[in-house]
């Protein structure tokens, strides 16, 4: 997450795009990519797009027409969950499920063969 210094900046930088006066696209690409960092990091948080764009002082419809059609929604975003795979031993058994039957207690090797059978 941004340090609480980073994100007054930010507003600040916000708040004087928002005062210019001329062509729609104010904010610059830079600004831009900056203010998407923050909403992506505050939405993985669990915030809505509405939240964080109140929270940094920005346009809601701003904030939604940057972000991906799905991203804008009300809904609060999923977290992203880091996940260590670890290598299958094939000792273990397998539970195997085709078409409405089960297989269960195989091993990998087993699995496999039963597969190249099937085909």
């Amino acid at each position: 997450m941004a340090k609480p210094n980073e994100l007054s900046a930010l507003k600040r930088e916000i708040a004087k795009a928002r005062r210019q006066r001329g062509p729609r696209n104010r904010f610059d690409e830079r600004l831009r990519e900056r203010i998407l960092k923050v909403a992506w990091e505050r939405m993985a948080e669990g915030e809505t797009a509405i939240a964080v764009s109140r929270e940094l002082g920005l346009g809601r419809r701003t904030l939604e027409g940057w972000l991906p059609r799905t991203a804008g929604r009300e809904a609060k975003q999923p977290k992203v969950v880091p996940v260590v795979l670890e290598e299958q031993r094939s000792e273990r058994s397998v539970v195997l499920e085709l078409g409405g039957g089960r297989v269960t207690g195989l091993q990998l090797e087993d699995v496999a063969e039963l597969l190249r059978r099937l085909r």
